[in-house]
């Protein structure tokens, strides 16, 4: 994650497809985390049993990622409401719409003039999302292939050995 961070200082924002990892407390870039699941209830409930010595230090990590990121994405409206309840009030959940209210813009302009410059794209996940992570490289070689190759994707978190031979690209590390 430091990496990525001193790789990449002008990014808006730190995205995660996760609630067990982030940079919140490592950089000043608002952090994004999106996941489905909080670990004390899935393993509360799912499990049906009580946390164990490791997993309550994972769990307090995630309470902390939670309690302390720009913005909380939820994949399922309880989940949204669980958050809301008990970690962060900029939890959001997306529904099958992509409308969400970020946190205001000052220059709308000067940040829209940024945004059409930017041609690097970065995708922050573990082995587990590799399928995610396959349909955005795929869309995106597609995609940069029509806008004459000028943009940049970096898969963070996935070692490049499990994805299939020549299938990443010279535009995406």
């Amino acid at each position: 994650i430091k990496k990525a961070i001193r790789n990449n200082p002008n990014a808006d924002y730190n995205l995660f497809l996760t609630y067990s990892f982030s940079s919140y407390n490592l950089s000043k870039i608002p952090t994004v985390v999106f996941s489905d699941a909080i670990y004390e209830r899935t393993i509360k409930y799912f499990q049906e049993r009580e946390p164990i010595f490791f997993e309550k230090y994972a769990i307090r990590k995630e309470t902390e990622i939670l309690r302390n990121s720009s913005i909380v994405i939820a994949l399922f409206p309880n989940l949204k409401d669980e958050i809301l309840r008990n970690y962060n009030k900029n939890t959001y959940y997306l529904g099958t719409a992509l409308n969400m209210n970020f946190p205001e813009i000052s220059d709308v302009n000067d940040y829209l003039l940024k945004k059409q410059k930017s041609t690097d794209i970065i995708f922050i996940g573990r082995e587990p999302y590799i399928e995610g992570a396959k349909i955005l490289i795929s869309a995106f070689l597609t995609f940069n292939e029509k806008n004459g190759k000028k943009y940049n994707l970096s898969i963070i978190g996935i070692n490049k050995s499990k994805f299939e031979n020549n299938y990443l690209g010279d535009s995406i590390k």
